[in-house]
Parts: structure tokens; sequence; C-alpha cells
């Protein structure tokens, strides 16, 4: 099952990048939110048994005892931190180093140009809407970029989540 959800992480992230990268480019991918929840959706799916992986191999709760205590809890900590990394290879660490920055960046650099609000379709007309109010009329293209930069938004961060499945459940395969 873990080389299951190993795939469909891989297959999660690819997804993610290539509609990042259509939507970015300018070529509108789909109409709605339908695929956006499929994606979300996919990411709980592999998400949750990584979560439940990584409780697995946690350092117990115990009462730390002064200093000496907290010393010793870190010390743990580091060997466990050691541990769940250096299995990996080094393709996978870089891949996974480039979609948490890229998905940081994305989601900052998204937010400032969606900033004025979302675009919105209703009666034949294109306009910016921010939290229910409208803001303004916009052109067609707008309208497509604005849905363009919402994609980005979104498969940027939510590759995060698939690229941490996959570094657990390719630690659970390689066991």
């Amino acid at each position: 099952m873990n080389r299951l959800f190993f795939i469909l992480s891989a297959i999660g992230i690819l997804t993610c990048i290539t509609i990042n990268a259509l939507a970015l480019s300018g070529i509108h991918v789909f109409e709605g939110n339908s695929f956006m929840f499929i994606l979300f959706l996919g990411a709980g799916i592999v998400f949750v048994p990584a979560i439940k992986e990584l409780q697995k191999s946690s350092i117990p709760n115990q009462k730390l005892r002064g200093i000496s205590g907290l010393r010793e809890n870190q010390q743990k900590t580091k060997k466990l931190m050691k541990g769940i990394w250096s299995p990996f290879p080094l393709v996978l660490k870089v891949l996974f180093l480039l979609v948490v920055i890229y998905g940081f960046v994305n989601f900052f650099t998204m937010i400032f140009l969606l900033q004025e609000g979302q675009a919105e379709f209703e009666n034949g007309k294109y306009f910016i809407e921010n939290h229910g109010k409208y803001v303004r009329d916009i052109t067609k293209p707008e309208y497509y970029q604005n849905k363009a930069y919402q994609s980005s938004l979104f498969t940027g961060h939510i590759a995060i989540f698939y690229s941490l499945s996959m570094m657990t459940h390719y630690s659970t395969v390689k066991k």
C-alpha cells in the first residue's frame, strides 16, 4: 500500500507542477473548482497515512527533569530528524526542498497579485470581487489571468503536502 501512496504522491506533485506551469504560461486549463477539489482530496488520501507513519516514528512524551532532561530530549529529537532525513536519495531531498521553496515563494507572489480580489463572471460581465464586494469591471483576458493566479496559488502549496507524503511513503517502502 505504501508503494501505491508513494506513486500517487508523485503523480500529485507532477499534476500540481503541470497545472501551475500551464496556468502561469497563459493556458487556461479548466473552468470551475472541481479539478482543484480532486487535487485536494488526493492530497488528503496520501497525507493522512503519511502523518500516521510519522507518528509511529516520533519520540514518546516524557516528563522533562530540568536542563539535563531538556538536553536529552533535544538529542533524541535531533537523532530522530537525522533518521527521518538520511534514508532519502539526494534527488528526493532536492525535489522536496525545491517544492517547499517554490510553494512559499509562489504563495506570497500570488497573494500579492490577487490582493485586489477574485475574478468573477456573472450575467455576461467580468468583474473583480473582494470579500463579496464589487471592485471593478475587467476584460475577459484579465479574468483568465486572475483565474490562472488562483490556480497557481492553490497548486503551488498543495504540492508541498504531496511532496511530504512522497518522502514519508518512500521511507516506508524502503524498510
